[in-house]
């Protein structure tokens, strides 16, 4: 924290005496916060790729098609939809309709059930035949961009921007979200995905800007022509016994989960259900290919029956756990499952659940009235699905027996007990007994999570003024879980804990968190530092990655933003000229199917003067910075982070060669504005420290080097030179 603090006045010190750090935008007025909005139509579904997480949220009547190209946290970016939907084709005169809530599932129609806004803003928005195509800076390119628009938010759009989701936006209106009176039965939903939201595959995503940008993009998805929708509707039953609590778990092509999984839940004997929106399988739009569902039955439960009905043209056929359904557009086909629990006399089965992890647990099972100990194992291979404890079943004679479980040990976390239910029905796990009886056998399951041993902690500081700053944060790998944290600084330069969603005891892996930056009529916030355990890391739009490993599983990681008041207008009332606006009417698309936003390549490599270093010798750090992309990138800035053993001495340059603004503080920290960096320019700085450690050791001095400007590729933003230490040289005596 204090190596935070120390860097954060460096930073405040030096952006401080550096006018002229607001990005200039289209035009200068207004809130100066953009969104383009796109729309596209497609042959099929599997012209589509996928948003980041696939699961039965998404609101496509079929799969979509490839996996996301984008990593969490990621800005929507218009060549990568291009290159990734090559098959669709721009689609104008399309309505999009802000709103500031989100209603699930809320209309439906021949097309299926869409999601929609809540407290819609009355304004028109919709998609032009061409428009010029904008930065992210909200600036004209040379480019253009077809079937879209570009708006400037309002005040309070702006503001509600500022936070997680906060404004969002829908494909339609929220009466017609397909627009099927406008277009009758032309279209059929695929898929959104907005500014930095495009984890589920509904028909609402939610707008913020990542720091530094002042243009996001939202694209929409629509296949032409569509199928017909029909209902399939899932449902869980069970007979015995009384009161039972059970997961029953389902597979095969019914479900949008990548494993095709999906579960229902009876509690208290009470049914459970759940509803699926699908393509028809038969009919003139039919897809032909049939909805399969099939129970996987838990062990010690025995389906009982299984039916389907439908009051229309569908047709079923049952196959033994599974249902093979060809769906009638229009048509609701309601299936029910029905268990109970049977397991015969002198038989005790054992079975395993884990959440959160997989594991081998062991089991102990003592006769309550003394007898000879049996024992058995679980190996789950994968979360949430029940296996059985072999042998199985165990072979016992009627009584009581108490059953132990051995938890496995791992440096990641520990295992908790959370739940065990006995033929079917949920029993004190203190100890864990279970009877047996003369005419009927019994079975125990046991549910265990796993309680992982990592941690994010967040601080924000703020130089220039205060504000409220919004997080949100992804695990790699993991698209289903999201986290959100808000910090609110009252005191600039005053450390403030992020909170919100509980970011302890989360798996150990890599995290992207990303900063949503507040909006302000009076000025810009800009992301300048962060600092994560005291080191320095690049940050790309905001967005920077975290690894949390065994050895070090919580991480505390500092976000600091200046804040640079808008300079005054020299002139109040200047002629605007054309604004970024809607663009031309409708008109036939432009040969323009691939647009694209050139991003810099900000490089930075370091050198030292020699390997080996005794204490009190001096280094001497060569570090060149230099933007290999086709376009300038602006607000350079380059961080020096001297090593453990070793102090800041002094930075030697001339002409272009020196730091705008340099500014060191204890030796602990070194700050360089190198501002305005063109194409291809390069400029490189030296750097000297003094080695200040006598043990044995390797120096690691690190340079971190960041901008304003979003650029794809962060990971050549580091550069580190090791040096290692030699004890210090003494003279030879001699008599």
């Amino acid at each position: 924290m204090r190596a935070f603090l120390v860097s954060a006045v460096v930073l405040f010190a030096l952006a401080a005496t550096v006018p002229g750090a607001s990005a200039q935008v289209a035009d200068g007025q207004g809130t100066d916060r953009f969104v383009t909005i796109a729309a596209r139509e497609c042959p099929t579904y599997t012209d589509i790729t996928a948003n980041r997480a696939r699961n039965d949220i998404q609101e496509s009547l079929e799969d979509l098609g490839p996996d996301t190209p984008y990593v969490a946290g990621q800005a929507i970016d218009p060549a990568i939809e291009a290159a990734n939907q090559p098959n669709c084709t721009p689609l104008p005169n399309w309505t999009f309709t802000l709103g500031t809530g989100i209603q699930t599932r809320a209309v439906s129609g021949p097309w299926g059930s869409l999601s929609i806004v809540t407290n819609p803003y009355p304004q028109s928005i919709v998609t032009q035949g061409q428009v010029p195509l904008l930065d992210y800076q909200g600036r004209p390119t040379n480019d253009s961009i077809d079937g879209a628009v570009t708006i400037e938010l309002t005040q309070e759009q702006a503001n509600r921007a500022a936070q997680n989701s906060s404004l969002w936006i829908q494909g339609g209106t929220p009466e017609d979200p397909i627009l099927n009176e406008q277009f009758p039965g032309e279209y059929g939903f695929g898929a959104l995905r907005c500014a930095i939201d495009n984890l589920n595959g509904d028909n609402v995503e939610w707008i913020s800007y990542p720091s530094g940008t002042e243009l996001v993009f939202c694209f929409a998805y629509y296949v032409k022509p569509p199928p017909t929708s029909g209902t399939i509707v899932i449902r869980k039953e069970v007979t015995d016994p009384p009161g039972a609590d059970q997961s029953f778990d389902f597979t095969g092509n019914l479900s949008f989960n990548p494993d095709g999984r999906f579960a229902l839940n009876v509690q208290n004997g009470n049914p459970a259900q759940a509803r699926f929106y699908r393509a028809a399988t038969t009919g003139p739009n039919g897809t032909g290919v049939p909805w399969k569902v099939e129970e996987v039955v838990p062990p010690g439960w025995t389906l009982e029956s299984l039916s389907c009905e439908s009051p229309g043209e569908s047709t079923e056929v049952i196959e033994g756990a599974r249902a093979v359904i060809n769906l009638a557009a229009g048509d609701t086909v309601s299936c029910t499952f029905t268990d109970a629990f049977r397991v015969p006399a002198g038989r005790l089965f054992l079975a395993k659940i884990t959440r959160g992890g997989t594991g081998i647990f062991d089991f102990d099972v003592f006769p309550v009235g003394g007898g000879d100990r049996l024992e058995a194992r679980a190996e789950t291979t994968r979360p949430g699905v029940p296996v059985l404890a072999r042998p199985a079943p165990l072979e016992v004679s009627p009584g009581r027996y108490r059953i132990e479980e051995e938890l496995p040990e791992s440096r990641r976390g520990e295992w908790r007990l959370s739940r065990v239910f006995c033929s079917g029905q949920r029993i004190d796990p203190d100890p864990v007994v279970v009877e047996v009886e003369d005419q009927e056998g019994s079975g125990c399951l046991f549910v265990n999570r796993f309680i992982p041993s990592g941690g994010l902690i967040i601080d924000k500081a703020t130089a220039g003024g205060v504000g409220t700053f919004d997080f949100t944060i992804w695990p790699v790998g993991d698209p289903e879980t999201v986290f959100h944290k808000t910090a609110t600084t009252t005191e600039p330069l005053t450390l403030t804990r992020a909170r919100g969603d509980r970011t302890r005891n989360i798996e150990l892996g890599r995290y992207v968190i990303q900063e949503v930056e507040p909006h302000s009529d009076d000025g810009e916030w800009e992301l300048r530092l962060v600092v994560c355990d005291g080191r320095v890391i690049p940050a790309t739009e905001g967005r920077v990655t975290v690894r949390l490993t065994e050895r070090n599983p919580v991480k505390r990681c500092g976000f600091l933003n200046l804040f640079t008041p808008q300079p005054p207008d020299p002139d109040p009332d200047p002629d605007p000229g054309p604004g970024p606006g809607p663009g031309p009417g409708p008109e036939p698309p432009g040969p323009n199917p691939a647009p694209h936003l050139p991003d810099p390549d900000l490089v930075v490599t370091k050198r030292p003067d020699r390997r080996v270093v005794a204490a009190g010798e001096r280094i001497r750090y060569t570090v060149t910075v230099r933007n290999r992309g086709p376009v300038a990138t602006e607000h350079v800035v380059l961080g020096e982070a001297p090593g453990p053993g070793e102090a800041f001495a002094s930075v030697i340059g001339r002409g272009s060669n020196r730091c705008g603004r340099l500014v060191v503080l204890r030796r602990r920290a070194v700050i360089c504005r190198l501002g305005h960096l063109a194409a291809g320019a390069r400029r490189t700085l030296r750097f000297e420290t003094r080695v200040t450690s006598a043990t044995r050791r390797v120096i690691r001095n690190v340079a971190v080097v960041g901008s304003a400007t979003p650029e794809t590729t962060a990971a050549n933003n580091v550069a580190a030179a090791r040096v290692r230490q030699a004890p210090r040289r003494v003279g030879r005596v001699t008599g």
